[in-house]
């Protein structure tokens, strides 16, 4: 798959269009062709296992498990669900949370001879993230840069920034979402904002109820027979924000 290294965008969800997503049934591909994306995160104290298969990569087609084909993290069989947009995805609990605890995505698939191939991807979870500035309910003015701080991780992992809130588009009230290094950012602790991603063109006026997320990300590996990515994500956030014009 390959990976912009600064990925920074504004969106718009008031011109978003939603586009349905094609399905296939894995019964009718090769293993060579899945494309596998495994992703762990933290969840009400626990953990959480979210999986999608593709065939011709990351945006191609969904993979439906049919055949007796499934997935598992930690032994806790993931089930199938739909997103917003009908995209076909495998979610359910992975355990404990446990920093540093290894978590195990299992993909088993059945042959007519009752010799499964099975997939075995690992990955261990983060520290949890911690923003020290800015503080929740803070006011800034469009345009500026913002200073955003938190707690370091281990060398090896990396993050993104994002800012988030809500003013006034072309025809209604839009929000607006601009995103810093798409997981890409060293995560040293810290990271500025700069004036673009303070003043988006998309709203106007006063941004409000804004919110500046650091999100970590950790990648792990990947079964040598199976094609895709596994990786762990924790997150902070900052809120109630506001940005005058």
């Amino acid at each position: 798959m390959t990976k912009f290294s600064n990925l920074c965008f504004w969106l718009s969800v008031s011109v978003l269009s939603l586009v349905g997503c094609s399905t296939t049934e894995s019964e009718n591909i090769n293993t060579e062709g899945f494309y596998a994306v495994y992703t762990l995160t933290e969840d009400a104290g626990g953990t959480r296992g979210d999986v999608i298969f593709y065939v011709g990569g990351e945006t191609g087609t969904v993979i439906q498990l049919s055949d007796g084909d499934s997935v598992t993290c930690n032994g806790n069989t993931l089930n199938e669900n739909q997103d917003f947009i009908g995209r076909i995805y495998y979610w359910g609990s992975c355990g404990a949370l446990g920093v540093g605890n290894t978590y195990t995505f299992v993909f088993t698939r059945q042959v007519d001879d009752g010799d499964n191939e099975v997939y075995t991807s690992t990955v261990t979870m983060p520290s949890a993230v911690s923003i020290s500035s800015p503080w929740d309910s803070a006011t800034f003015t469009r345009g500026q840069t913002i200073p955003v701080t938190w707690n370091a991780g281990v060398g090896g992992d990396t993050v993104s920034v994002s800012i988030s809130g809500s003013g006034q588009s072309a025809d209604s009230t839009g929000t607006a979402r601009y995103v810093s290094g798409d997981g890409s950012l060293a995560d040293d602790g810290s990271h500025t904002l700069t004036s673009e991603a303070t003043n988006p063109d998309s709203i106007t006026g006063v941004i409000s109820n804004a919110a500046i997320t650091v999100t970590r990300s950790r990648s792990g590996l990947m079964d040598p027979g199976l094609d895709g990515r596994v990786s762990a994500t924790r997150q902070d956030s900052v809120n109630n924000l506001t940005l005058n014009p």
